[in-house]
């Protein structure tokens, strides 16, 4: 990353800088050492305008980004880096429950750590702790620009995948960690299959619910992640909390989930009206983490041939960090730096596209793809009922 390119990040008034107290040498923190970059242009015809879509469904723009200074000092940073080895050690000794745990401390050091939330997935992973796993890894895919870890993020979301039985997601997640950074092991997950996106077809995990409050009960995991979390009392309270995160109001198409009675985590799912009430995707289409940075839904809705096509782009806000090199400039921050500061931007956009028949009232297909790495997107075509999925790799074509 050029330095002119950071320093215009850290100037940009929406980035809304986090700076911390420390100096580009320090401890070996191992922090993320994603790359800096501008918020994302959106990447296909028929997204919404960004600053409409963050405008939630009561009219209020998210809350501005915090400002205040989060001093990191030599202690913590140390504490980190000794957690984070500590929990590597205790991984590849099998010992699952003492690598969380260290892991845990390695975030109570430095919070919201890509790296360490990552590791600590993959040791919630290997332990069968597969639901608290994918939500470590998504936090971690959200903070983090590195290609490497995400590289090894994608990998481990495909493991998964494989042991929820999820074949088609697997896939999608060994092709884009190989596309990232190649590995072998990636590679031979595929087989020499090379479609970064996830096509499923005719399988939609769907239920029908009378109202928002059995919509929020069919989306909540059988077992709350959060002890915090307040469930809606009413109906009415069930779908503000529904409503609260989806863009424009489309809220009969698109539902943000969160357990969190801070509602800082969010996942989203595709809706459709039913004559019994709603039918409702229980399958993620995509997630984001409102601190510290926020991000950007744009959703575009059409009908034609009797079907709805829905497409969500979501472009993750997330904290990046930056360190100063010789003569005071920001440059990107190697494995042993310890940054000065953090800016906020957007991450490479990830696209779903959902498709509904509104005849028989059922959920045909689920398209899933990112825009990660700088490589050409597939493109999502539904001309009629044929779907065509082409590019990257891909080379899909189906009736629905």
């Amino acid at each position: 990353m050029h330095h002119a390119r950071l320093l215009a990040l850290a100037l940009t008034a929406l980035l809304g800088a986090i700076p911390v107290a420390c100096s580009r040498k320090g401890p070996a923190a191992a922090m993320d050492s994603g790359a800096a970059r501008a918020d994302a242009a959106p990447t296909a015809l028929g997204a919404t305008d960004a600053a409409s879509s963050a405008t939630t469904a009561s009219g209020k723009k998210p809350s501005p980004i915090s400002t205040a200074k989060v001093p990191l000092d030599k202690a913590a940073a140390r504490a980190y880096a000794d957690a984070l080895r500590t929990g590597r050690k205790e991984t590849v000794a099998k010992r699952w429950d003492a690598a969380i745990a260290a892991f845990d401390a390695a975030l109570r050091a430095l919070p919201r750590d890509a790296r360490a939330l990552s590791e600590r997935g993959h040791a919630k992973l290997l332990a069968g702790r597969l639901e608290p796993a994918r939500q470590d890894l998504r936090e971690a895919e959200s903070l983090t620009k590195d290609p490497k870890l995400l590289a090894q993020i994608h990998y481990n979301h495909g493991l998964v995948a494989e042991k929820l039985g999820r074949p088609d997601e697997a896939r999608g997640s060994f092709a884009r960690s190989n596309a990232l950074a190649p590995t072998k092991a990636a590679a031979a997950k595929l087989g020499g299959k090379s479609c970064e996106a996830v096509v499923e077809i005719g399988r939609g995990n769907t239920v029908v619910v009378k109202d928002w409050l059995g919509m929020y009960d069919a989306l909540r995991p059988a077992q709350s992640s959060h002890d915090g979390e307040v469930r809606p009392a009413t109906d009415a309270a069930a779908k503000d909390r529904l409503c609260s995160r989806v863009p424009l109001g489309r809220c009969t198409d698109l539902a943000g989930f969160s357990e969190q009675a801070e509602l800082t985590s969010w996942s989203f799912h595709p809706v459709l009206k039913v004559p019994e009430g709603f039918l409702v995707g229980r399958d993620e289409l995509s997630s984001r983490f409102d601190l510290p940075c926020g991000g950007d839904e744009n959703l575009d809705v059409k009908d034609a041939a009797g079907l709805r096509v829905l497409r969500l782009e979501n472009a993750t806000g997330m904290r990046i960090p930056v360190c100063e090199a010789d003569g005071g400039e920001l440059a990107g921050c190697g494995p042993d730096d310890v940054p000065v500061s953090s800016a906020c931007g957007r991450g490479a956009p990830e696209v779903t596209v959902v498709i509904f028949d509104l005849v028989k009232n059922r959920l045909l297909a689920t398209v899933r793809h990112s825009t990660e790495g700088g490589k050409k997107a597939p493109t999502v075509t539904v001309t009629g009922r044929i779907l065509q999925v082409t590019g990257g790799g891909c080379d899909v074509k189906s009736e629905l």
